[in-house]
């Protein structure tokens, strides 16, 4: 059974709408939509948490992610006058399990994907893989900064991070070819 719970997730994924801001106007821009198998929110004095189970899917402004379970933890402001009805800010958006995250001419794979907002990046572990209109990119963890236009991507002893990229054309060097003087 789906369980459709967009209201209270809402303010959860749209730190994920920041990472898919293209040129449309505001009006143009379409209601999140997080669908699973399963949903939970738990509030606490100054946190709240939600945690989807079982075949997650989110839809929003130019980016679509898939995965096995997530958790969304957001820290309150203050706990006064009971403050239930105060969402939070997001701390952190955990996704697990087979993670697909699509945006318009990229692709993203992992085990694991933790969305720090207020840190203002994305880290991608267990085999995470860049798929780009122009070649790939897999390490042992790869770190998205937002607004930067830049990515780290590292590997562990013994192993190495590889970049695929098109063939480049012919550079005219060959073995037996005399030099022009």
């Amino acid at each position: 059974m789906k369980v459709f719970f967009t209201f209270y997730l809402i303010p959860v994924f749209l730190y994920l709408s920041l990472y898919s801001k293209d040129s449309k106007s505001k009006s143009q821009y379409q209601d999140t939509i997080i669908t699973g198998d399963q949903a939970e929110y738990t509030w606490k004095d100054t946190k709240n948490s939600f945690y989807l189970y079982g075949n997650v899917h989110i839809i929003t402004n130019n980016l679509i992610v898939d995965c096995d379970h997530l958790k969304a933890y957001l820290v309150k402001k203050s706990i006064e006058n009971d403050s239930t009805n105060e969402m939070g800010t997001i701390e952190k958006i955990i996704a697990i399990g087979n993670v697909v995250i699509q945006q318009a001419g990229r692709r993203a794979e992992s085990g694991k994907v933790e969305i720090l907002p207020l840190e203002g990046k994305i880290v991608l572990t267990e085999n995470p893989v860049i798929f780009e209109n122009q070649g790939e990119v897999r390490g042992e963890k790869i770190t998205l900064f937002r607004g930067k236009r830049r990515a780290l991507v590292e590997s562990s002893v013994g192993k190495q991070v590889q970049i695929k990229l098109p063939q480049f054309d012919d550079l005219g060097f060959y073995e037996n070819e005399k030099a022009d003087d």
